[in-house]
């Protein structure tokens, strides 16, 4: 009896493996573009970025191609070229504080060379107020506050920019909070299922 019910089985998925297969495409598509339509809560974050300058430098006018970062904080691995903006996506080591040095080297370097007047950051919703800790008038004070509460994992690599900084640069979290905290409890739980699934 049990052999029979498991070639039953197989046959009829060998029988629709099409209609099997098209119901997967048909998720996998559904599920890429909300996590795309979604993804930043339908906001524009560029709408609040620093106008550009007409009489900018050739150096910014040559465009993403000239673009370049410390080769001791990092690489670029990839230049995708669409429309008039551009977006550079710094890859987050979250738990490597030698990762979060090299991002600030990496944004200091854009600052300073490039005229990058917004940073995005993941885990956050909206405008983040640094100005607390910006504001401080002693400068080293102020860094090596900002420095250990990075190191402490309680500030990201762009908050601790935008208090160290001598150019203002707007700093944006791209999460939409109802979606990430669903998401972050859904990895929680895909986590204890995973370990509870090694345990057996």
């Amino acid at each position: 009896m049990t052999n029979q019910r498991n070639y039953g089985l197989a046959t009829w998925k060998e029988r629709n493996s099409i209609f099997v297969k098209t119901v997967s495409n048909l998720l996998l598509l559904t599920f890429l573009c909300f996590d795309i339509t979604w993804a930043q809560g339908g906001a524009l974050l560029w709408q609040n970025a620093k106008p550009a300058d007409v009489n900018a430098s050739a150096k910014n006018q040559a465009g993403i191609n000239s673009i370049s970062i410390p080769s001791a904080d990092g690489k670029i691995n990839y230049v995708n070229l669409n429309g008039g903006k551009t977006i550079i996506n710094i890859q987050d080591a979250h738990t490597s504080l030698t990762a979060q040095q090299s991002i600030v080297n990496i944004l200091d370097s854009l600052v300073t060379n490039y005229d990058l007047s917004l940073i995005a950051v993941e885990g956050s919703e909206g405008y983040i107020d640094t100005s607390i800790l910006r504001t401080f008038p002693d400068k080293e004070i102020r860094k090596n506050t900002a420095a250990h509460l990075m190191e402490k994992g309680r500030m990201s690599a762009g908050e601790f920019f935008t208090i160290v900084s001598e150019k203002p640069v707007a700093l944006y979290g791209i999460e939409n909070n109802d979606l990430y905290k669903e998401n972050v409890e859904s990895f929680k739980s895909v986590i204890a299922d995973k370990a509870l699934c090694l345990k057996n």
